[in-house]
């Protein structure tokens, strides 16, 4: 999170929203595996997504941050 803030200027967001639950494992653990949170900023977003139990990679990677969007005007 921190180095897609640095890159995009942000610091607060105005609004955050998360959905998450237990999917990977049907078991008593009441934490989720899977959680998507959107950090809206004025003009810009953040979307991280934590998927603790379930190996999928991105970008054939276990973790990191890609940032995409329009150059700056």
């Amino acid at each position: 999170m921190d180095v897609c803030r640095w890159a995009l200027d942000v610091d607060y967001p105005q609004r955050v929203t998360a959905t998450g639950g237990r999917y990977q494992f049907q078991d008593d653990w009441q934490f989720y595996d899977t959680l998507v949170t959107s950090f809206d900023y004025k003009d810009k977003m953040i979307s991280w997504e934590g998927k603790s139990c379930q190996g999928m990679k991105f970008y054939n990677r276990d973790r990191g941050a890609a940032i995409m969007g329009t150059p700056a005007r």
